[in-house]
C-alpha cells in the first residue's frame, strides 16, 4: 500500500482544497503588485502600463522588491468591504487577478509609471463604476473569474506554462482595456454604451478565462488517470516484490538451518578426531622435551661441578683473610714480649750490677754514694720487673690468638666454603678437615 499512497498523494497535491488554502493567507494588497508595460502597442502611452504580482527575481532598480523574495502568495484574501469583487463564492482571490483588476500604477510625480513601480488601489469611484457596469451586464452576478492554472500550479511542465502565460496574455490585454476604462469613467461619467461595451470586455474575459481553466481541468483529470494506473502498477509490483522477500525469507532460514547443522556436525567429528591426532603429537613433544631437559641437565651439572670450587673460595676468603690477620697479630704480640723480655735482662742485670757496686762503696765506708748507688739498682730493678711483665702480657695474648682466634677462623672458613659449593652443587663432598 505504500507506493499507492505515494502515488496518491502526489495526484492530490495537484488539487487545492478549500480548507488548505486559506491556511496561511494574507489579505489581499495593491502593495504585493507593480507596474509593467504591456506587451502590445498601447495607442495611448498613458494607457500602457498594468499591474501584475511582484515575483521573486525582479531586478528592476525602481522596484522595492529589488533582490527581495515575493512578499505575497499567489493567492490572497480579499476583505470583507471589496468593492470591485462583490460576487465572489469563496474569500480567496487570485493574486494576480487582482492586481490586474483592482490596482493602477502609481505615477507619483512623473508622467509616466516606471517599470517595477509601485501600484495603488483603484479609487472609489472607478471601483463604483466597475461594479455598476458588471450588474447592468450581468443582473444576476456574474461568478468569479477563474484563477490562471499557471500561477497556481507550480510545478506544472513547461510548455503548459508556456500556453497559460499566452493565454493570460491576451485575457490581461481586455482587462487592462477594463480598467483603463474604468479610470477614465472615474474621471468622466460613463454612457450607457461605454457601459455595455465594458460588459462585453468582461464576458469575453470570463469566456477567456473558462477555456483555459477547462484545459487545465482536462490535463488534472488526463494526469489523474495516469496515476490511477501507476497506482495498479505499483500495487501489482508490490505484491510480486512481497511474495519475493517472502520467499527469500523462507530460503535464509533454511540456509541458516543447514549452516546451524554443517557447524554441528564438523564440531563433533573434529572433537572425535582429536585423540587419534593429538596423542601421537602429545607424545612425540614429550620425547623431545625429554631429551632436552637431560641435555640441559647435562650442561647444568657440569656448570655446578665447574662453578662450585670457586663459590666456596669465595665464600671462604672473608674467614681467610681474618685467620691470617689474626696470626700476624699473634707474631707481633709474641715479638714485642720477645722484646721486653730482652729489655728486662738488661735492666736486672744493670741493677744488680749497682748494687753489687753499691756494696762495695758500703765495705768501704762511703756511705753516701753506696745508698745513691743502691737507689739507682732498686729503680734498674723495678723497672726490669715492668718489662718483664708486659712481655708476659704480650706472650700470653699471642698465645690465646694463636691458640684460639686462629683455629676458629679456619673452623669458620671451612664451614662457609662447603655451604656454598653444596648449595651450587649438591652432589658435593663431607667438607675439608680445618687449616691449621
Amino acid at each position: 500500500m505504500r507506493p499507492f499512497a505515494l502515488v496518491l498523494s502526489l495526484a492530490l497535491a495537484r488539487l487545492p482544497s478549500a480548507a488548505s488554502s486559506r491556511r496561511g493567507l494574507a489579505a489581499c494588497s495593491c502593495d504585493c503588485c507593480v507596474a509593467e508595460p504591456r506587451r502590445e502597442a498601447a495607442v495611448d502611452e498613458d494607457e500602457g502600463w498594468d499591474c501584475v504580482l511582484a515575483q521573486p527575481g525582479l531586478r528592476f532598480d525602481s522596484s522595492p522588491f529589488y533582490a527581495q523574495p515575493s512578499p505575497c502568495g499567489s493567492l490572497c484574501l480579499q476583505a470583507p468591504g471589496d468593492e470591485v469583487f462583490t460576487s465572489t463564492e469563496t474569500p480567496e482571490v487570485d493574486a494576480q487577478h487582482y492586481c490586474f483588476v483592482a490596482c493602477a500604477p502609481k505615477g507619483g510625480g512623473q508622467r509616466l509609471p516606471q517599470q517595477g513601480g509601485l501600484c495603488q488601489h483603484l479609487p472609489s469611484a472607478a471601483s463604483a463604476a466597475l461594479r455598476a457596469a458588471t450588474q447592468r451586464a450581468r443582473p444576476t452576478a456574474a461568478p468569479p473569474l477563474p484563477a490562471a492554472a499557471h500561477f497556481l500550479l507550480h510545478d506544472s511542465a513547461h510548455a503548459a506554462a508556456v500556453a497559460g502565460r499566452a493565454s493570460a496574455s491576451a485575457v490581461g490585454s481586455a482587462t487592462a482595456a477594463s480598467g483603463r476604462a474604468l479610470t477614465s469613467s472615474a474621471k468622466d461619467p460613463a454612457s450607457d454604451k461605454d457601459m455595455l461595451k465594458l460588459a462585453e470586455r468582461a464576458r469575453e474575459i470570463k469566456r477567456r478565462y473558462t477555456e483555459v481553466a477547462d484545459g487545465e481541468v482536462a490535463e488534472i483529470e488526463k494526469f489523474s488517470t495516469r496515476a490511477l494506473e501507476a497506482v495498479a502498477t505499483a500495487e501489482a509490483a508490490a505484491s510480486g516484490a512481497e511474495q519475493a522477500a517472502r520467499s527469500a525469507e523462507e530460503a535464509e532460514r533454511r540456509v541458516r538451518g543447514v549452516l546451524k547443522n554443517v557447524r554441528r556436525l564438523a564440531r563433533a567429528e573434529a572433537l572425535r578426531a582429536i585423540p587419534e591426532v593429538l596423542d601421537p603429537l602429545v607424545k612425540k613433544a614429550h620425547q623431545e622435551s625429554a631429551r632436552e631437559a637431560h641435555k640441559q641437565a647435562e650442561m647444568l651439572e657440569k656448570e655446578r661441578f665447574l662453578e662450585a670450587p670457586r663459590a666456596a673460595q669465595r665464600a671462604a676468603a672473608p674467614y681467610k683473610e681474618a685467620m691470617l690477620r689474626a696470626a700476624e697479630e699473634a707474631a707481633n704480640y709474641a715479638e714485642r714480649g720477645r722484646v721486653y723480655a730482652d729489655r728486662a735482662q738488661v735492666l736486672q742485670m744493670e741493677a744488680q750490677a749497682f748494687q753489687r757496686h753499691a756494696n762495695l762503696q758500703s765495705s768501704q765506708g762511703n756511705t753516701a754514694e753506696a745508698q745513691r748507688l743502691m737507689l739507682r739498682a732498686r729503680a734498674l730493678a723495678e723497672q726490669a720487673a715492668y718489662e718483664s711483665s708486659a712481655a708476659d702480657t704480650d706472650y700470653r695474648n699471642s698465645q690465646s690468638i694463636s691458640e684460639i682466634n686462629v683455629p676458629e677462623y679456619a673452623r669458620l672458613a671451612s664451614q662457609a666454603a662447603h655451604h656454598a659449593q653444596v648449595t651450587v652443587d649438591p652432589n658435593t663432598g663431607p667438607p675439608l678437615p680445618p687449616i691449621v
